[in-house]
């Protein structure tokens, strides 16, 4: 089974919809990775309206994409959110 790891910026309403999200995701799908090296996918969760997260986002990617290239690019960088 592959493994999710999520990483949930912004609001309180995006750590809600991240909860929901991995509720939906994890059991039959994904299991649970609680860091992004031991995961198949990433998923990040962001706010999109406010520069202060667009930026925090940008960053936050960008570190998931060194993990990929560190992993040898087989990890999945997601990025979803308002």
């Amino acid at each position: 089974m592959p493994k999710l790891f999520m990483a949930s910026l912004g609001c309180a309403k995006n750590l809600v919809d991240a909860e929901t999200m991995l509720g939906e995701t994890l059991g039959d799908d994904f299991s649970l990775a609680l860091e992004a090296d031991d995961a198949d996918v990433v998923l990040v969760n962001t706010c999109g309206f406010l520069e202060d997260a667009r930026n925090e986002a940008r960053e936050v990617i960008r570190e998931f994409l060194e993990v990929k290239e560190r992993l040898g690019g087989s990890l999945k960088v997601v990025a979803t959110g308002c």
